[in-house]
């Protein structure tokens, strides 16, 4: 058996992650069976996209993960991750991967989301602008070499003091043809071309 009785903290991509409670129960013989937590504080999300290969992200992450289980086919999480993202927060639950040391790896997990400036979210994933602040919950998600298998997704605004409400048409034409497969522009007859955004007094997203 091996067990680090310190934390290590690593310096990465703008960040520090530190590692605490390691722990092999049989280093020689089950080296994938690992159980450790973590603490993630200010990483860059640009830097660790980039380093990633994802989508181009800004701003920071900063989180906690209880306890991670690592066994040669799954990878499992005891408790809830919370993250700080999008300034809001987004709270993980249920995460697992199955073969998470194959290309061919599965994410499962829960997420709930509060808070979240739909500006900066809508800025990072160049998805026009949307000012506002989203909060729901996808249920059941499971990621399959990158793609989405199967959810359940609950999202929706929410109105707060002070926090404006507006939709670009860029953004408006970018929903309607994922929903439709139409632009904006043929559906309302020309009129979206007239104005740069809307005011709106609700928006909605459910799925499964």
């Amino acid at each position: 058996a091996l067990r680090f009785h310190q934390p290590i903290r690593l310096n990465l991509f703008g960040g520090v992650i530190e590692i605490d409670k390691l722990f092999w129960p049989d280093v020689i013989g089950d080296p994938k069976r690992v159980s450790f937590s973590a603490d993630v504080k200010q990483l860059q999300l640009e830097e660790l996209a980039r380093a990633l290969d994802w989508h181009r992200f800004n701003g920071t992450l900063t989180g906690s993960i209880p306890q991670v289980q690592s066994t040669s086919d799954l990878l499992r999480t005891n408790g809830e991750i919370q993250a700080d993202l999008f300034g809001g927060r987004v709270r993980i639950a249920k995460l697992e991967v199955e073969n998470p040391f194959s290309g061919l790896a599965s994410i499962k997990l829960d997420a709930n989301l509060t808070g979240i400036q739909l500006e900066q979210a809508s800025n990072t994933l160049e998805f026009g602008r949307i000012s506002g602040i989203l909060e729901g919950s996808i249920e059941d998600l499971v990621l399959t070499n990158g793609q989405p298998a199967e959810f359940r997704a609950d999202l929706h605004s929410v109105e707060r003091s002070g926090v404006e409400q507006r939709i670009s048409v860029e953004a408006i034409n970018k929903i309607t043809v994922l929903s439709s497969g139409q632009s904006a522009g043929g559906l309302y007859g020309g009129l979206a071309s007239f104005f740069d955004s809307f005011r709106y007094s609700k928006l909605g997203f459910k799925a499964a």
